[in-house]
């Protein structure tokens, strides 16, 4: 029978899935128990509730214990065992489930929420000993989710009894009730942390269901031992106090300070504490526990020189997570990708095919090495068109996929350098025909190394692991040099595309549907793509098609100084071609030098000094860089100085071939 007056059961749960990899996140909810079955057969579930992904080290309470009944145990003997202990609980066959194998779960709630991993299982422990010894022993994992059963599933509850008491026999002294992790509310209404009240407070006690504050939190004398006594439970509950070790998990001496590492909405954190935070945080009080503290991270956390910090992706990370190497100095974060919400790669492959077209296949490559390599050289993507053609809807969606270690960027050069770190840079806007910003996106995309610059933190270098994405309303999206044009899809470091009009009705939820569904298809196509890359013979990992709108941003990018020596071949090459130019000086050019007084002669249009002219000639290969020579004319006693140029050049002047005369 069901009693649908009772309160209600919180859980976590999950659209059904019964990938385990796709179980990594879910929702919290309170479940009336008349909608228990239909919970159970919809949806992924647990009673724990974790703070973040679901992990041990994540447990932040449990509401109840679901046991996994897989051999030795009929439903009827089930629910004997739980009648005879008048306990309240709801039941159903899992998929597996037969009539002669019977195979079920059952959710026994508890008398309150339990707050520490380490009572939770001394609790279970008790049940699956003395209760349901068959059950399956992965019941105890702080990590436990249950699959949801089949449209046919059997259910059967009974809330008639009692809820199971996880109190019994320890009488009102309750060890290991909370930790670091617990909230409270305090008397002026507000929530916070309960190790941060640190003098008596009244607050409203988290064990039972209590409008009132019938308890307080306090400290036992000046040892370190937390612990809220209710007068209404008639309890103390205390809180466990973790190992050393433990207690330092995330925080490591460097230099004359102390540092905490950590991830905090998926991002990793690194900034000084100072000691006297960091005794606290351990719970350190006297001066005894204070040098033992401080002497466990001396001897077993020290970094003597941080040297270097790796964020890197990890699309096979069900978290994100870091590791520390004090011998070498260095830190390595590693980021899981956005989570698989809508599996549905063929909306992903639509929307590529209608995007991208005849480049569908090459932009499916570009991110199947985005996300399974790092510190692997990518094309810079630049995209061009106009306002609300689609360039930033691709964009986002490869920003969503790594969203920690990527950051709209505006391609300047400044004193803070926190962009070093990404693995995605998006320049919106923000990128125009200047040579100086090119050589900035030339170093962050070519460089092995980028020095990171963050206040309060000592610079450090990194190995770059930075792609970039340009995105532009303009035609001419970005300077490039023109000597750099690429010969060959396999030394090509742009791809230049032009973002077209929608054709037909503008999707307003497509970014939406989009950043659903890429998370499956990462974890998916896009690694079956990476499986069958050839990296061989490529400059940038993968063969990088010239495109039209390329081939035209290299014509169209002149500097003035490359105009002007332009301008200046031009009229050289006219007057070479009129017929009282100089004999002697003729035969000069034939035999490949130009004498400087001509280039002299035609420097008065340009602002550029001679000096700065043939330095230019020689950086755009026009002479060569060797020293010049003064070279006698036949029937003269001239000996100007000249320079020799170079095949580019000559190759220019063609009227100084012998055959076309």
């Amino acid at each position: 029978m069901s009693n649908n007056s009772r309160k209600d059961i919180i859980l976590s749960v999950k659209e059904k899935d019964y990938d385990e990899a796709q179980n990594t996140k879910f929702s919290i909810s309170s479940v009336r128990t008349s909608d228990l079955k239909k919970l159970f057969i919809e949806k992924n579930y647990s009673p724990i509730i974790w703070q973040g992904s679901r992990l041990k080290a994540n447990f932040l309470y449990a509401s109840g214990f679901v046991i996994d009944i897989d051999t030795g145990l009929t439903i009827q003997k089930a629910k004997t065992i739980l009648k005879k202990q008048n306990l309240n609980y709801a039941l159903v066959s899992s998929k597996s489930h037969t009539a002669a194998a019977h195979r079920f779960h059952l959710l026994i709630p508890f008398s309150r929420k339990i707050y520490t991993i380490k009572n939770f299982e001394s609790v279970v422990g008790i049940i699956k000993a003395k209760l349901f010894p068959d059950c399956d022993p992965a019941v105890l994992d702080g990590a436990r989710f249950i699959y949801g059963s089949p449209d046919n599933a059997e259910f059967s509850d009974n809330w008639s009894g009692v809820d199971y008491d996880v109190d019994a026999g320890l009488g009102k002294q309750i060890p290991d009730a909370w930790n670091d992790k617990l909230e409270v509310k305090t008397i002026d209404g507000r929530t916070q942390k309960a190790i941060l009240l640190t003098v008596k407070t009244p607050i409203v006690c988290p064990f039972h269901d209590d409008n009132h504050q019938s308890a307080f939190i306090t400290r036992n004398g000046n040892k370190e031992e937390y612990y809220i006594h209710c007068s209404a439970c008639d309890k103390t509950y205390w809180k466990v106090k973790a190992p050393l070790k433990d207690r330092c998990e995330r925080f490591w001496s460097h230099g004359t300070d102390v540092l905490e590492f950590g991830i905090a909405g998926e991002a990793f954190y690194m900034h000084p504490i100072g000691k006297e935070k960091f005794m606290m945080f351990v719970d350190a009080m006297d001066k005894a526990e204070k040098g033992e503290a401080f002497r466990f991270l001396l001897d077993n956390k020290h970094i003597p020189h941080l040297k270097v910090v790796n964020h890197i992706s990890n699309p096979k990370a069900k978290e994100s997570g870091y590791e520390v190497d004090t011998n070498a100095g260095s830190i390595t974060v590693h980021y899981s990708p956005r989570s698989a919400v809508i599996q549905d790669n063929a909306f992903i492959e639509s929307y590529l095919e209608s995007t991208f077209g005849t480049h569908k296949d090459f932009i499916k490559r570009w991110l199947a090495v985005y996300c399974y390599t790092n510190y692997r050289d990518l094309p810079t993507l630049i995209f061009k068109g106009g306002r609300g053609n689609g360039k930033n809807t691709f964009a986002e969606m490869v920003y969503s996929i790594f969203p920690t270690i990527s950051q709209m960027w505006e391609a300047e050069r400044r004193n803070f350098t926190p962009e070093a770190e990404k693995k995605l840079l998006i320049a919106d806007e923000t990128v125009c025909d200047d040579p100086e910003q090119y050589k900035l996106l030339k170093q962050y995309a070519g460089s092995k190394y980028a020095t990171v610059n963050k206040k309060y933190l000592p610079t450090y270098e990194v190995p770059n692991n930075m792609n970039i994405i340009i995105l532009s309303n303009s035609a001419i999206p970005v300077y490039v040099s023109r000597d750099e044009k690429p010969t060959s899809d396999e030394n090509n470091q742009f791809f230049v595309y032009e973002f077209k009009p929608f054709a037909g009705a503008i999707d307003p939820e497509l970014d939406k549907k989009l950043e659903d569904r890429i998370g499956h298809y990462v974890r998916t196509e896009l690694k079956t793509v990476f499986e069958g890359l050839n990296f061989n013979g490529n400059r940038y990992s993968i063969k990088t098609p010239i495109t039209a709108e390329e081939a035209g941003l290299f014509e169209s990018n002149v500097t003035e100084a490359e105009s002007d020596i332009e301008k200046l071949i031009d009229r050289i090459v006219d007057r070479a071609a009129e017929p009282s130019f100089e004999k002697g000086i003729r035969e000069l050019l034939e035999s490949g030098w130009i004498p400087t007084r001509l280039i002299e002669d035609h420097s008065g249009f340009t602002k550029l000094a001679t000096v700065k002219i043939i330095k230019q000639l020689q950086e755009q290969e026009y002479i060569k860089m060797t020293e010049s020579k003064k070279l006698s004319i036949k029937g003269s006693k001239e000996r100007p100085r000249c320079r020799e140029m170079t095949d580019k050049l000559k190759s220019q002047i063609k009227f100084f071939d012998p055959k076309s005369e």
